[in-house]
């Protein structure tokens, strides 16, 4: 469904159970607070456990910011901006992006929600390292902060 007017008061609702609505917002102190522990452990375990050089780790984590801003720019405009025929598609389109377009000021979903965040993160780290080994602590680490306005 796509939106059919901007509003720039209010909420939409995604779900109409109550718990799994409850689970699409979320406050951006919360994102805050859970990735920026992680990245300071990750920076500091890549540093003192394994031994990945500063200028290593500042390179990394500075190359990883832009592919995850990139990869963040072409997932947008290709999957959540793609037009489909079919209703179920564009249910699926709206509950995933379609909301923040109709309700842009909701504050409660301009960041990912915790759960499919950390999911996503653990999946982007886990394949990293198997390409990048030890090196992907720095690398992914810098794709932690940038994790929003996805629903």
């Amino acid at each position: 469904m796509q939106p059919e007017k901007i509003k720039n008061k209010g909420q939409g609702r995604v779900f109409q159970n109550d718990y799994l609505e409850m689970m699409t917002k979320t406050h951006p102190i919360v994102i805050y607070s859970i990735y920026f522990p992680v990245i300071a452990f990750m920076l500091y375990y890549g540093f003192v456990y394994k031994q990945i050089p500063t200028g290593r780790e500042i390179i990394l984590f500075i190359v990883g910011f832009f592919s995850w801003t990139l990869f963040e720019y072409f997932l947008h405009r290709n999957i959540f901006h793609m037009i489909v025929e079919t209703s179920k598609a564009k249910k699926i389109l709206y509950k995933l992006h379609g909301v923040h377009h109709e309700y842009p000021r909701d504050r409660e979903r301009l960041f990912m929600p915790p759960v499919p965040s950390i999911i996503i993160a653990s999946l982007v780290f886990s394949g990293m390292h198997m390409l990048m080994g030890w090196n992907s602590l720095a690398f992914t680490s810098s794709g932690c902060q940038t994790r929003r306005r996805m629903v």
